[in-house]
């Protein structure tokens, strides 16, 4: 374990600490955790990538942002306080996934995530938002 620990720190320094550890698959679906990643600073404009159907929640990719790498994050805007918007990110397309949240706050209307690194174009990405008490999501789409 600690040899394991070792390699996964070693790769993390090596790829400028944008590396997150792998974590092993799991039986079922679902998240792995509520981790925003590395916390990469979200440009103030990019490009549209998808929203969610019905509500102004939409997912962003700004190309070339950190390191000559994309990156992703999700905007909401015309929501209540209380309610959230969500980057879902995952490197099994959607099997197993992070979900970095925002959550608009008391005389503001809308809520932004962090931006999450596209590591090569593998991994998947969806925009969510929770209003009333239920999530509403994207399908999943690869990055770029």
């Amino acid at each position: 374990m600690i040899g394991t620990m070792k390699v996964l720190v070693g790769a993390a320094a090596l790829a400028g600490g944008l590396a997150v550890a792998s974590v092993p698959a799991q039986a079922a679906a679902g998240p792995i955790n509520y981790s925003c990643g590395p916390r990469i600073d979200t440009p103030r404009s990019g490009g549209q990538v998808d929203r969610v159907s019905g509500y102004n929640v939409r997912l962003f990719m700004k190309a070339n942002a950190y390191s000559g790498q994309d990156i992703y994050f999700v905007k909401g805007y015309g929501l209540r306080p209380g309610d959230k918007v969500s980057l879902d990110w995952s490197d099994t397309k959607g099997r197993t996934y992070h979900a970095c949240h925002g959550t608009v706050h008391r005389g503001r209307t809308g809520a932004q995530t962090w931006a999450i690194n596209d590591r090569g174009g593998y991994r998947s990405f969806r925009a969510c938002v929770k209003t009333r008490g239920s999530w509403h999501c994207t399908y999943w789409g690869v990055g770029s």
